[in-house]
């Protein structure tokens, strides 16, 4: 699956790599989550995006999945921190 950027360019999907995002934005805010909390959160995000879309997937989207599975996960600190990045 591609991510499509902002500027139009095409990036592999990674989960690592949103996993790292919201760990560094819960470092941040000085609320570090338990590795169980990031691979929860992980598998969740994981697990909407792929039942969304499958061959792309839009940056924004994948922002707002994010930011819904944290707020909705009881991680709205953690999602503030992340929209603010």
């Amino acid at each position: 699956m591609k991510v499509i950027k902002r500027d139009g360019r095409f990036e592999d999907y990674d989960i690592s790599k949103i996993k790292r995002t919201i760990c560094n934005a819960s470092d941040d805010i000085n609320k570090p989550l338990t590795e169980g909390d990031l691979k929860n959160l992980g598998d969740l995000i994981d697990h909407s995006i792929r039942e969304s879309f499958s061959e792309s997937v839009p940056s924004n989207e994948i922002r707002n999945i994010i930011e819904s599975t944290l707020r909705e996960n009881g991680f709205s600190a953690v999602a503030s921190s992340y929209t603010n990045s």
